[in-house]
């Protein structure tokens, strides 16, 4: 598929937890296939970063990243944030 390129883990910051993530900078969803437990576990990662972010923010233009904010301190419980800010700090 044009746009999504698998990476090798090693690549990868957090090379454990990331299955796949989307750039927003050069428009590219990169996959991490070692990471996925089977073919439906990619298909649905590569759907969350074509829908979720690519296609949102080619839907929202400027207003992508608020929205992503407001998702991140009004949904998300705090259990879930907790894990999130544990697989994205340096």
């Amino acid at each position: 598929m044009a746009g999504i390129e698998p990476l090798d883990v090693s690549q990868v910051w957090d090379n454990r937890t990331i299955l796949g993530f989307y750039d927003g900078a050069y428009d590219k969803i990169y996959v991490i296939p070692e990471n996925h437990m089977d073919w439906n576990d990619l298909s649905n990662t590569i759907v969350h970063e074509v829908i979720g972010h690519r296609g949102l923010k080619n839907l929202m233009g400027s207003r992508y990243n608020a929205f992503l904010n407001a998702i991140y301190h009004d949904v998300m419980d705090p259990e879930t944030k907790k894990e999130y800010m544990s697989r994205c700090r340096n």
